[in-house]
């Protein structure tokens, strides 16, 4: 069976964690990196479990734009995710994603977490 292209992977770990499965795991080399505004991670365990907690959040998402080059998927996505009061939060993400022999082998992923954190106060008011 021939290798999924870059962009094939993408889509199929973008699908499972819209989905709420796990089959973005498998879609994981063994030493995949993470770097994000929050966190950091190398090494599939460890990237799955820093990841496992904001992808079972994920409620929906938009794809905007995807620009494919070489081995690197840029994506600008909107994605929902479950807030503290049982509402859904927006949050807007660039991510770089390096795709190695059909596997994710580095995610970088940017947002403004003082966007984040001033949704996430004022949805704890509204619940108030």
């Amino acid at each position: 069976m021939p290798e999924q292209t870059p962009d094939q992977v993408f889509d199929a770990f973008r699908h499972s964690t819209l989905v709420g499965d796990d089959r973005w795991q498998q879609l994981l080399t063994e030493k995949v990196t993470f770097i994000g505004p929050l966190s950091v991670a190398t090494g599939r365990a460890q990237f799955i479990e820093n990841r496992a907690p904001f992808y079972a959040s994920v409620r929906g998402g938009e794809l905007h734009r995807r620009v494919v080059d070489g081995h690197t998927v840029i994506t600008q996505v909107t994605v929902r995710i479950a807030a503290p009061g049982g509402g859904e939060l927006p949050l807007d993400i660039c991510e770089w994603y390096k795709i190695r022999d059909g596997k994710v082998a580095a995610l970088q992923v940017y947002y403004d977490t003082a966007a984040l954190r001033t949704q996430m106060e004022a949805e704890r008011r509204h619940e108030s």
